[in-house]
């Protein structure tokens, strides 16, 4: 199946859901305590919000997300903070993620778009492989 080119989408403005501040699901289940500060992989980190915000609890993040344009907002809202937070270009259909393993994974914004069962499950399969064990 075609999908949206994100990348057009991000230098266009396109994406409601970045609204600059950090996912309120993510948000409450960090604070909960449910989860301490580990690695991370952030899937679909769009302009870094999220991830920066994981960092910034603690976290050493990695934020992947398919836009080049996206990670390079990113970098430039991470602006030399030196937070534990690095962003790649990936499609993480096509690639694993650099640092694996990772204790948490968080996805706000890819598994969705994927309506083939077969794409869904090379994203499952591509999440599980750098997953570490009891990962979250």
């Amino acid at each position: 199946m075609a999908h949206r080119d994100w990348n057009e989408s991000c230098a266009a403005g396109e994406l409601p859901w970045d609204t600059g501040e950090p996912e309120p699901l993510l948000v409450e289940f960090v604070s909960s305590g449910r989860v301490q500060p580990t690695r991370a992989l952030d899937i679909g980190a769009g302009k870094g919000t999220k991830s920066i915000y994981l960092a910034e609890q603690g976290f050493d993040v990695v934020g992947i997300d398919i836009a080049p344009r996206a990670v390079e907002r990113a970098e430039k809202k991470l602006n030399g903070r030196g937070l534990p937070c690095r962003f790649a270009a990936l499609d993480i259909l096509a690639g694993a993620a650099e640092g694996s393993p990772f204790e948490f994974i968080f996805d706000r914004g890819c598994f969705h778009v994927f309506d083939e069962s077969e794409e869904r499950a090379q994203f499952v399969e591509r999440v599980a492989a750098v997953l570490a064990p009891g990962a979250l």
